[in-house]
């Protein structure tokens, strides 16, 4: 059974990671703040620059701007929800989101600081996954328009467990 993605924050970060997985594939939807960034990647795609023009693809992951988040109720539970915000803005995004994950599904922080105790206070440590975006360097420049600035981008992970050792 493929497992369905929510990436929350489709800014730079989130949005090149959603984008990447939804091109490869995968179910994901970007969620985000940002009204003409959702419709523009509604309407023309998801634009993912690399550093070379042969790395360029135009990804059509399924959008919804967060004040339609509601409608997940509807939906089969998201059984992965990557938080890609600002620091500040994780708890209440974490909350957002927590209603509408499956009873197996858990929350990967992937965010530039270690906000994993934020997290696990509302899901629980059993449903949080560290990771560090690591060498990744990208920027969204303009609505619908990610570019990566750097060249390999690697992400570390942490599992849930060992995320506590860190707090």
């Amino acid at each position: 059974m493929e497992k369905r993605i929510a990436v929350i924050g489709a800014g730079a970060i989130g949005g090149y990671t959603g984008g990447q997985l939804a091109h490869n594939g995968f179910d994901v939807t970007l969620i985000d703040p940002w009204p003409e960034h959702v419709e523009t990647i509604r309407k023309d795609g998801l634009a993912l620059e690399g550093m070379t023009e042969e790395e360029f693809v135009c990804a059509r992951p399924r959008t919804m701007h967060l004040t339609e988040a509601q409608q997940l109720a509807k939906e089969k539970p998201i059984d992965i929800a990557m938080v890609a915000v600002k620091s500040y803005d994780t708890e209440w995004m974490t909350q957002l989101v927590k209603p509408y994950l499956a009873p197996g599904g858990y929350v990967v922080s992937l965010q530039n600081c270690i906000n994993e105790e934020r997290i696990a206070n509302i899901v629980g440590w059993g449903r949080t996954l560290g990771c560090i975006a690591s060498r990744i360097s990208v920027e969204l420049f303009e609505p619908g328009k990610v570019r990566r600035q750097a060249h390999r981008p690697r992400v570390l992970q942490a599992d849930p467990l060992e995320s506590r050792q860190y707090r």
